[in-house]
């Protein structure tokens, strides 16, 4: 019986997971410009794509570190 919760578990962790990065990643493509205005940046049209993709690369970049964190935390044992 514990191993079937198990496998629901990890079914469901998986499944979430899979929806909510892209879901996150769109998400702040859209939401940026509403956030720059309300911290009143003041990005120019010109810079305004270059902006948008640092950003959104950025936040790639900590997705991904976070990634490799809990499979590293796994490998050592940290997570049980």
């Amino acid at each position: 019986m514990n191993n079937t919760v198990n496998k629901k578990v990890v079914l469901l962790v998986t499944t979430l997971s899979s929806f909510l990065a892209p879901f996150m990643g769109s998400s702040i493509f859209i939401g940026l410009p509403t956030i720059g205005k309300e911290f009143s940046m003041d990005v120019t049209p010109e810079y305004y794509p270059v902006f948008l993709r640092s950003v959104n690369a950025a936040f790639m970049v900590f997705a991904a570190f976070c990634f490799i964190g809990i499979f590293a935390s796994l490998a050592r044992g940290k997570i049980r």
